[in-house]
């Protein structure tokens, strides 16, 4: 069995591997493309084990890392393995052209991830527990009032951003919202000030919060 980090262009020269989370790490070549392999890992027994999962999910994605700081990469989903090198080479065999044109195109590219978390309305705008009979009706109205206005500037926010980020970006992913935040993913130049860029975005939110992430591999642009 081997476990797979990534796919690469064949280095030409040798490349300082990061420690695998057993084993040493071996590089599998077959025409111009690479594979970052670690064999004989038990990733059928690490899933087993939550403690030993959630590790292994965590050093599958630093080693993509440490390798993308020194080349551009494509990332592999955590848990892909080959039966054999044989399997291995003759996926490669059959991939090299696609896997090389979509390594030119992602050069010099990395991934951001963008999360927008909803700024909940303001429980000051309740309604008066004092208020009585049509007085408490009226509040209880204006309040209801007052949280779908909110709600359609919320709205509003969102979808300026959006067609802001895909005005000025080529490569934009709108992802399913997880536990109502929002997820946006951009590939970009590696030199591009994109937080910068960011900053100024984020002071014209007024009911949502923003999150830019480090810079990334193109997990979501293969």
């Amino acid at each position: 069995m081997l476990y797979t980090y990534c796919f690469m262009a064949s280095p030409n020269n040798n490349l300082s591997l990061p420690q695998g989370l057993f084993y040493d790490l071996n590089m599998i070549q077959k025409h111009s493309i690479s594979a970052v392999v670690e064999p004989e890992l038990p990733i059928n027994d690490i899933k087993e084990d939550e403690q030993q999962l959630m590790q292994a999910v965590l050093h599958h994605d630093w080693v993509i890392c440490e390798l993308f700081n020194e080349m551009t990469l494509l990332p592999l989903r955590f848990g892909t393995c080959f039966r054999n090198q044989q399997d291995l080479e003759n996926h490669l065999d059959a991939y090299a052209q696609q896997y090389s044109e979509t390594l030119q195109k992602l050069a010099g590219k990395v991934e951001f991830t963008l999360k927008l978390n909803p700024i909940p309305f303001s429980e000051s705008n309740g309604t008066p527990t004092q208020q009585k009979g049509k007085a408490y009706f009226l509040a209880k109205k204006q309040r209801y009032q007052q949280q779908n206005q909110y709600k359609q500037q919320q709205q509003a926010e969102l979808d300026r951003l959006q067609q802001q980020l895909r005005q000025t970006y080529s490569n934009v992913i709108h992802g399913e919202p997880q536990e109502k935040t929002e997820r946006f993913y951009l590939l970009v130049d590696n030199d591009h000030r994109f937080s910068q860029q960011m900053q100024q975005w984020e002071k014209d939110l007024q009911s949502w919060t923003m999150e830019v992430s480090e810079p990334l591999p193109p997990y979501h642009f293969l």
